[in-house]
């Protein structure tokens, strides 16, 4: 008996990227009519995680005018239903947030539970440029920005760090409409939730303790 296929894709019970085994797939697939007969196809396929054993939805888009120029491959746009990111919250007190953050950081839940990973990750780069509007801090682009915010004592080194990797995911997003996966975007929204509980909402309620101590 043949063997049943599989795939990798991020598991929606398990949160992180295993191995799922296609129960059933159909193809269709057309061409462009032009003369150099460039081709689509889509493959729908019912796949099971071969951890947890629960059953969602892949679909899986190509071409054969559709290259990656580092690889040489072709590319396959790959879309997950239910949504991985689909129904995520607000974080606690994100009412603590100021104007700009606090707008632009429903906007990126908003994207995210929508299915719209690109403009997710531009969002993400935009929220920590306002995070550092917000604390005056300037520069000649956000890499020095990011660093102001440390040596104005806003933020550790080591958080300064994740910010630059975050940063690179945006350039990506903007510059090369690189999108990216599931769990590269849910992972940045928790740095992203983390830093803003740190510099926005645990001072926020550290000055207010404090006001309340000098009261009594």
């Amino acid at each position: 008996m043949a063997k049943a296929p599989t795939v990798k894709a991020v598991c929606i019970q398990c949160g992180t990227s295993t191995r799922h085994v296609i129960l059933h797939k159909q193809s269709q697939s057309s061409s462009s009519g032009y003369p150099e007969g460039v081709q689509f196809w889509k493959e729908y396929q019912i796949i099971q995680c071969m951890g947890c054993e629960i059953i969602s939805f892949r679909e899986e888009e190509g071409s054969t005018e559709w290259w990656d120029p580092v690889t040489g491959r072709p590319e396959v746009y790959e879309t997950l239903y239910p949504s991985r990111t689909k129904g995520r919250l607000p974080m606690e007190r994100h009412d603590m947030l100021p104007g700009k953050a606090k707008r632009l950081y429903l906007e990126i839940l908003k994207a995210l539970n929508h299915g719209a990973a690109l403009l997710a990750a531009l969002g993400i780069r935009a929220l920590i440029e306002a995070i550092c509007i917000d604390f005056e801090c300037t520069g000649r682009n956000l890499e020095s920005r990011i660093e102001t915010l440390v040596s104005k004592g806003h933020l550790a080194q080591k958080h300064a760090k994740f910010l630059h990797a975050l940063r690179f995911m945006g350039n990506e997003a903007a510059h090369e409409i690189n999108t990216p996966s599931p769990t590269e975007l849910t992972s940045a929204l928790d740095i992203v939730e983390s830093l803003m509980q740190t510099i926005y909402t645990l001072d926020e309620l550290a000055s207010h303790l404090k006001s309340k101590q000098a009261k009594s």
